[in-house]
């Protein structure tokens, strides 16, 4: 048990987890009971902004506090510096455990997302729906990957397995507090629930439309998104409600899982030691703006994630319904670990904390999306030619009541979000120049301010990746 004033800091990031799909959320399919049942004994953060629509960027800057022009973890150069600090190295320069989890590719030595950690589990095989049955119905597969310390298959339910064996050998052995990273894939891309959580979905009520569900050969395919994207797919409102059907089923898949952890946190007793948050790094299309999967845009549907903490500091029950961001997880975990940073002072006025005490959030919340360049070559792969967005960076401001998207290629958008939440109307042409120049001027003053850190251009080239983890990126259409 952590016998020391400051707290554990557990961190789980639900992978492409759009906030309007959790149940707590208003959701009206149920997927997150266990989540919703968490969510009572903590604080609900009702507008969180991703300041990126994919992984590497967004993760970077919940781990340095940076915007992903800071940090410069983008896909045009998808490795954060070693000379940028991140949350693991400071927490664990000051005397905490530190671990981590992963069944995203995307968390590999060449990235550099696992930097600071002690230990990092990356979990090689991802969602293999096959490997995952043979390990549920032979117990002799399931004793021969645990003797031998296999990571494989790496579905939500494996990884709690070890998390929970790696906090028992951290509670029986250690006084020291903890930060431990978990960071689950279920929500993305092929989606490959059991049949169980698909019948949870539907309430059983449906056989007809489960067996659609179980049978349907695009849910395994990883690359269907950019077949689509590309307008070489056509899928109907049938098939994309087949899609959201498996999708909800995934997300209820995970929040089993997610439900078996939070309950070892309690009855062990490491949750009244410690600060607990979950998160999603980014949302997911799913037909939606005429896009699937989380690239190549900046609406909400990517950029608006949960975001639920539970500890001290953080009232229970509590809904926050003011602006925040994911960067500033960054702050709030050291100011709840009580850690001067000393990566960037003077911050304290950002953290969730204070923002809960004086009911106050982000006026404006500030993403941006690089050139696409990462997943430029998987594209190629079906067509010769690409439009305008595999080639632009977008950034955008978003407040409360409007959303200004800019586009190096001059396709700006703008979004009443008060009046039109799904972003369904791009007003752009119909505004007034004054007020575009102030949307021009709030980002303006935002990347002026961007504290930029320089980095070695020549090692660009030297980037490379182990070929098993290139072929999972290809698969899921990252390459």
């Amino acid at each position: 048990m952590n016998n020391s004033k400051q707290p554990n800091i557990i961190v789980l990031i639900l992978d492409a987890l759009r906030a309007d799909h959790v149940s707590c959320y208003g959701y009206h399919r149920n997927t997150t009971p266990n989540i919703d049942r968490l969510s009572e004994q903590g604080t609900v953060f009702l507008e969180t902004i991703a300041t990126a629509p994919w992984t590497v960027p967004s993760v970077a800057s919940i781990f340095t506090g940076l915007y992903p022009s800071e940090h410069g973890a983008t896909q045009e150069y998808p490795r954060l510096d070693d000379h940028v600090p991140t949350l693991a190295q400071i927490l664990s320069e000051n005397g905490y455990e530190t671990i981590g989890f992963s069944t995203n590719p995307w968390f590999n030595k060449e990235t550099n997302l696992s930097k600071g950690f002690k230990e990092f589990k990356l979990y090689s095989e991802g969602k293999s729906r096959k490997r995952r049955l043979l390990r549920k119905i032979s117990p002799f597969v399931n004793f021969v990957f645990k003797k031998r310390g296999l990571t494989e298959p790496g579905c939500s339910h494996d990884v709690v397995d070890e998390v929970i064996d790696s906090l028992e050998e951290i509670r029986t052995k250690k006084e020291t507090p903890f930060f431990l990273y978990a960071h689950f894939m279920d929500p993305h891309l092929p989606y490959q629930p059991y049949k169980k959580y698909i019948k949870a979905i539907l309430q059983g009520s449906n056989r007809k439309r489960l067996k659609q569900i179980m049978n349907y050969p695009l849910l395994k395919d990883g690359i269907v998104h950019v077949r689509y994207n590309l307008g070489l797919e056509s899928l109907k409102d049938e098939a994309l409600d087949i899609f959201r059907m498996a999708y909800d089923a995934a997300i209820r898949e995970l929040d089993d899982a997610i439900g078996n952890l939070t309950e070892y946190l309690r009855k062990s007793g490491i949750l009244d030691d410690s600060v607990l948050i979950i998160a999603s790094d980014h949302g997911e299309n799913i037909g939606d703006h005429g896009l699937m999967d989380h690239q190549l845009c900046l609406y909400d549907t990517l950029l608006k994630v949960p975001l639920i903490i539970v500890g001290n500091g953080f009232p229970k029950n509590h809904k926050h319904k003011k602006q925040v961001q994911l960067h500033q997880l960054f702050y709030t975990i050291l100011e709840a670990t009580g850690i001067n940073n000393q990566a960037k002072q003077s911050n304290t006025d950002i953290t969730l904390q204070n923002m809960i005490k004086n009911n106050t959030g982000l006026k404006d919340a500030f993403s941006e999306y690089a050139r696409p360049d990462q997943i430029k070559s998987g594209y190629l792969r079906f067509s010769s030619e690409l439009d305008l967005r595999f080639s632009t960076r977008l950034r955008c401001v978003r407040t409360s009541e409007f959303k200004y998207i800019h586009s190096e290629n001059g396709n700006d958008e703008f979004y009443d979000i008060e009046a039109d939440a799904g972003e369904a109307k791009n007003i752009v042409h119909s505004m007034s120049l004054e007020k575009l120049a102030v949307c021009k001027k709030l980002l303006a003053e935002w990347q002026s301010n961007l504290r930029v850190y320089s980095r070695d251009e020549s090692a660009k080239e030297s980037i490379g990746q182990d070929e098993k983890i290139l072929s999972q990126l290809r698969n899921l259409g990252y390459m």
